[in-house]
């Protein structure tokens, strides 16, 4: 006699296509499910993290895709929504508008949203990537980020060079506003506490891993039901990286300026000489 109650396989394969209908309504189609959220907040190894997760066979969307993909704006309108009531809340098919072609999602401003992730993708393992202690996250932050952010000439810059630091410098300045007012002491490491403490809570803890990089390989790949690499794990973004990196960013920006101003000035000046060249003599 068939039985009238349905299978859990099915149920889940019901419910990814009706997804899937949804989304092609929607004029958005995903090339592939997401499969993992990392919520950690910035500096605690995700640059490692997406490494090993591109080694594993993942495409992860991480904050370099971002920049490449001039998707700041775009995150920056989900952000004022959330957190300061201006617009639309974000719905799973404006997160599938930015991660289409990924199927990881990595560092800030993502793990600003948390519970929207968690919601979006059911399907999804989450990961919670941490520091072994807060204090040592906040040290990191202020020897990189925090330091670069208080260079005074990217105030300048994101008006002489608008595409590139200009979107950068009002990205990053309104995530830090938003996570802690600006603060890079106490009330940030608190804040940071706070942000772990939801991402435990956001799911069941079948479906999460709390993970610090320097465990390497065996949780994660245990967690995700994948083979160990015979390979050692990979490492990057050190903050002497992170500096050299942005070292780099700003003598681009620099340059760009440079370029951008003498565009425009040079034609005035030349227009300037011919005028005065041109003007009648005094008798």
């Amino acid at each position: 006699m068939a039985s009238n109650v349905e299978h859990p396989e099915f149920e889940r394969v019901q419910s990814l296509l009706e997804s899937i209908e949804k989304d092609e309504r929607d004029g958005i189609v995903r090339q592939k499910p997401m499969k993992v959220l990392c919520l950690g907040m910035g500096r605690t190894g995700t640059t490692s993290l997406a490494a090993a997760l591109k080694q594993l066979g993942f495409s992860p969307y991480d904050f370099i895709d971002r920049f490449y993909k001039e998707h700041f704006h775009l995150w920056d309108e989900a952000i004022r929504a959330k957190y300061h009531g201006q617009g639309r809340q974000w719905e799973k098919a404006d997160f599938d508008r930015v991660t289409a072609e990924f199927d990881a999602v990595l560092d800030i401003p993502c793990c600003l949203f948390v519970d929207e992730l968690v919601m979006a993708y059911p399907e999804a393992k989450v990961i919670l990537n941490v520091r072994d202690d807060p204090d040592q996250w906040l040290m990191s932050m202020n020897k990189t980020l925090f330091t670069v952010f208080k260079w005074p000439s990217w105030k300048l810059l994101q008006y002489t060079e608008p595409r590139l630091c200009g979107r950068w410098f009002k990205h990053v300045n309104l995530i830090w506003q938003v996570f802690c007012s600006g603060d890079r002491g106490e009330l940030c490491k608190q804040r940071y506490l706070e942000h772990n403490k939801n991402v435990r809570a956001s799911t069941d803890s079948t479906r999460i891993l709390e993970y610090r990089v320097s465990q390497g390989w065996e949780p994660l790949c245990q967690f995700l039901d994948l083979p160990v690499p015979t390979s050692s794990f990979p490492t990057g973004n050190t903050p002497k990286e992170f500096m050299d990196t942005h070292r780099q960013l700003w003598k681009v920006a620099i340059y760009m300026s440079v370029r951008r101003v003498l565009r425009y000035t040079v034609p005035m000046l030349v227009v300037v000489m011919a005028i005065w060249k041109w003007m009648p003599k005094r008798a």
